[in-house]
């Protein structure tokens, strides 16, 4: 049986005070299991945590970078070993 493919499709960004929409991510990106935790990089981007081991065909386990343009990050990739659940970022710090 092959595996199940889930897509990060679009989301919308909203302002907590008043819920209006403030961006929407630029494009879907082929995620092989679920995305559990999901913020904002401080720069347009996102991170994503949760049980894939690939994005979009690239290795990737548990936690991956979204370049403000829907690309990922080949850059960031830390080795986790165990799924994410929760992501906090605080100025240049991400606490997973």
């Amino acid at each position: 049986m092959a595996p199940l493919h889930n897509r990060v499709g679009r989301f919308v960004e909203l302002h907590l005070g008043s819920g209006h929409p403030v961006r929407v991510p630029p494009a879907p990106v082929d995620v092989p299991g679920t995305v559990d935790a999901l913020v904002d990089d401080g720069a347009g981007g996102w991170y994503l945590g949760g049980t894939f081991t690939t994005i979009g065909g690239t290795p990737r386990q548990y936690l991956a970078r979204l370049r403000a343009d829907g690309r990922l990050d080949t850059g960031f990739a830390p080795v986790l070993d165990a799924r994410v659940h929760a992501l906090l970022r605080r100025g240049g710090t991400l606490y997973v």
